[in-house]
């Protein structure tokens, strides 16, 4: 009896002995599994991350070629700005209108007397004339004896007296009350503006976030009237706008230029002036980047 238990002991630590090697075995061989597919993934990292290297150096000779290429483009621009542009607008007067005070277009005047153009006056429109209160409309209302209503009315009104501002050359008492309380703000560069009448405008616009409705209230409004009037509009803005107004303009069927404050911009300004036409610049909206070779040539 001792024998069998013995044996069946022994049998016993037999195959605990066999389970427990065959358990240390297979770890020992899953350990060394899981090294070797370890260390084939920090080679494969390595040879990643060499190879981002390599691209990420590529890269920085291509954007270090493109930068001087586009450093001699510009260059170039700088050298033929003035010759392109020379004498082109003699005999032209032009009207500069910016219905946003919120991007400087200070290079516009600049531009176009250097192509030979005259400047009688700047206007530029404020917020505050899009956000002015209803009780100052009542005001302008009783005073003016006139029967506005709301902003779409008053807009429009203002426009009206812009428009006449800018085809005659006198300034009427109302466009004196929108100048004295900030509203606009009007530079004359004569003093008798009805020597110089206005030939042409430049209307520039965009604002830094969207909004629908000024564009339509104000520049769009300010395009027909004119056009009424027979004021060849051209709308202008800077490439960096928050929300673009070229579209708007576009279906107002007039010139367009979306990188006013760019020398291309103001070398296609002066030839849109001169008598080219379409829809110029570097956003999606324009339909060639300058005016073509035929439009330069005298």
């Amino acid at each position: 009896m001792l024998n069998i238990k013995y044996f069946v002991i022994s049998i016993a630590a037999i195959f605990i002995a066999l389970g427990i090697g065959m358990f240390i075995g297979f770890n020992m061989n899953g350990q060394e599994i899981y090294f070797k597919h370890q260390e084939a993934l920090i080679d494969s990292l390595e040879n990643r991350f060499s190879e981002f290297k390599i691209e990420k150096e590529l890269l920085e000779q291509n954007i270090q070629q493109i930068t001087i290429e586009n450093n001699k483009k510009d260059n170039f621009i700088e050298k033929v700005y003035l010759e392109v542009i020379s004498e082109r607008l003699l005999g032209i007067n032009v009207g500069i209108i910016q219905t946003t005070d919120q991007f400087y277009y200070n290079n516009i005047r600049e531009t176009l007397e250097n192509a030979g153009a005259l400047i009688p006056m700047e206007i530029v429109y404020t917020d505050k004339l899009f956000n002015v209160s209803e009780s100052y409309i009542d005001e302008i209302n009783l005073v003016y004896q006139l029967d506005l209503v709301g902003r779409s009315d008053w807009l429009s009104y203002v426009n009206h007296q812009i428009t006449g501002y800018v085809k005659s050359g006198e300034a009427s008492h109302f466009i004196v009350e929108l100048v004295d309380n900030q509203l606009i703000q009007v530079v004359t560069y004569y003093d008798d503006l009805t020597v110089y009448p206005i030939n042409q405008v430049v209307l520039a616009g965009g604002h830094i976030s969207e909004d629908k409705n000024k564009p339509n209230m104000i520049d769009i409004d300010l395009i027909n009237r004119f056009r009424e009037n027979n004021l060849p509009t051209i709308a202008v803005e800077r490439l960096d706008v928050g929300y673009s107004y070229i579209s708007y303009y576009k279906q107002a069927t007039v010139s367009t230029i979306d990188n006013v404050n760019t020398k291309i911009g103001e070398i296609s300004l002066v030839l849109v002036l001169n008598g080219a036409d379409g829809n110029f610049g570097e956003k999606p909206t324009a339909d060639e980047l300058v005016p073509s070779v035929t439009n330069i040539e005298e």
